[in-house]
């Protein structure tokens, strides 16, 4: 399982503020036996290529967002989408 926090370029320094969210999820996954990755965005100028690039692997994947965040998730779905015939629609 994947678990992708989107860009948040709006942000004046995008590491200021701790993903703790999705790094709760994985802990809790994790205590029970799953293999979780995260997949951090932020910061990142070739985000898209990221998620072009794992888009094609056989994962189950998770988006958080926050709503100033939510297009980047969307348009982080839509590539894994586009790029995995398996995503769901």
């Amino acid at each position: 399982m994947m678990l992708i926090n989107p860009p948040s370029p709006f942000l004046e320094d995008e590491r200021v503020f701790p993903y703790l969210g999705i790094i709760q999820l994985a802990t809790a996954w994790k205590m029970r036996g799953l293999e979780i990755e995260i997949i951090d965005l932020n910061g990142r100028k070739k985000w898209k290529k990221i998620i072009k690039e794992i888009a094609n692997e056989d994962n189950i994947f998770g988006i958080t967002s926050t709503s100033p965040q939510f297009m980047y998730a969307f348009q982080a779905n839509r590539i894994i989408k586009q790029n995995n015939e398996k995503a769901s629609q």
